[in-house]
């Protein structure tokens, strides 16, 4: 025990209190180095350095052993080549930065590079396309103020040669039969024209001034205001004109309307074989002229209308054939509305002339009263009628019969050669 306490390295320990003197001989060795060199390279400055570290300790009564100053400078060497960060400082930082400035730049242009991709983006997608709307805008205000002036002068010349010609057409006489509806023609025209001329008036004070120079022209809201409301008011004048323009346009057919009543009358009366067909021209003509007396000009040419296909109606001829192609029916069964536990039998038929074309034909339905020119239609017959023309399509997919009527020249009706109960339809 004593002797292991009297040398501390018998058990391979060391004691503190040798640990605690070595560490300050190191520190004290650290010290005398700035005094005596920055390195231990040679033996003098090794032999200088020991000798004023020991000069030291014994000064102060303390007896350090010759290995434990070897140590001391062993230590000493060792830490030479350590590696010691410089002192914190601006200089420490401006230095680091230098040798970090490739990674720096990189950054930096990475950061310069966003930059200008976001600059460029909203330059390009928001500031150019605004800038570029805002030109587009002004283009299109002065290009409006352009054409609002010559729109403007154009539809007051129209109104002038309107004028002229409504002065024209009062000129002339009429036939007393018309001559009330001439003069309400004229009264609407010249109303229309009247109505024309304060509209451009109106359009013509309102002010648009100079082009705009630039999209920043402080006038731009105004004049784009004032703008569509001048284009508003030209608007509504051209449909003034358009009135007047269309009211004179029925003058001269109004004049010539009693004779074309009259012309259509004796046309028809002269295909109309039935007296009592006679009879119902006779009315569509009183019926014209009565509406032309009251000035009804609308009224007449709905008559000479009437009047007209009437006459084509006489005239034509065409035969009535049950259609009979692949995909198409022949026939229909429909319950009448009245009573839905009924059933109505319709052929399914089409007109054909003599070369065998397929006549369009004005039919009346039953079921709606709806007048419509179709290219076929349902005519309605018996139960037994329809299941004879049904078995023949089933037979061989052919109809023998499929002639079952006449439309003959000078009647309205045809002549059917299988019985017919009179309704027709014309959808299913």
């Amino acid at each position: 025990m004593s002797a292991a306490r009297d040398n501390p390295a018998a058990n391979g320990d060391v004691r503190l209190t040798d640990v605690m003197l070595a560490m300050d001989v190191v520190d004290s060795l650290r010290h005398e180095e700035a005094l005596v060199a920055r390195a231990l390279n040679t033996d003098e400055r090794e032999r200088v350095l020991l000798e004023r570290v020991r000069s030291a300790y014994e000064a102060q009564g303390i007896e350090v052993s010759e290995a434990t100053l070897a140590a001391g400078v062993k230590a000493l060497k060792e830490r030479e080549f350590q590696y010691e960060p410089p002192p914190a400082g601006f200089r420490t930082r401006l230095f680091r930065a230098w040798v970090r400035r490739g990674r720096i730049g990189r950054g930096l242009g990475v950061f310069a590079a966003v930059g200008a991709l976001i600059s460029g983006g909203y330059y390009g997608f928001v500031e150019l396309p605004r800038q570029r709307a805002d030109v587009a805008a002004v283009e299109s205000i002065n290009a409006g103020i352009a054409s609002a002036t010559v729109d403007l002068r154009t539809l007051d010349q129209r109104r002038v040669a309107l004028t002229e010609r409504l002065t024209d057409e009062r000129r002339q006489s009429p036939p007393t039969d018309v001559a009330a509806a001439v003069d309400s023609a004229l009264a609407t025209a010249e109303g229309r024209l009247a109505d024309a001329g304060q509209v451009l008036a109106e359009a013509s004070a309102v002010a648009l001034g100079d082009r705009l120079r630039q999209p920043g022209d402080p006038r731009r809201a105004l004049v784009a205001a004032a703008l569509e409301q001048r284009r508003s008011l030209l608007a509504r004048a051209e449909r003034h004109l358009d009135s007047a323009a269309a009211m004179i346009g029925t003058l001269a057919p109004l004049r010539q309307l009693p004779a074309t009543l009259a012309s259509l009358r004796d046309d028809a009366q002269a295909i109309a074989i039935p007296p009592a067909i006679d009879t119902d021209i006779d009315g569509l003509y009183a019926g014209g002229m009565a509406a032309l007396r009251d000035a009804d000009a609308d009224g007449a040419q709905s008559v000479a209308a009437e009047l007209r296909e009437l006459r084509d109606e006489l005239q034509a001829t065409y035969e009535i054939s049950v259609v009979s192609r692949p995909g198409e029916r022949s026939g229909v069964i429909r319950a009448p509305k009245s009573n839905s536990r009924a059933d109505n039998y319709y052929l399914i038929v089409e007109a054909l002339d003599r070369d065998g074309r397929v006549q369009a034909v004005a039919i009346r339905s039953e079921e709606d009263g709806a007048v419509r020119t179709v290219r076929s239609w349902g005519v309605r017959v018996s139960a037994s009628v329809f299941n004879g023309v049904r078995d023949d399509k089933a037979d061989d997919g052919i109809i023998q019969g499929r002639v079952i009527g006449e439309k003959r020249r000078g009647y309205l009706s045809a002549d059917y050669r299988v019985p017919v109960e009179g309704g027709m339809i014309h959808e299913w």
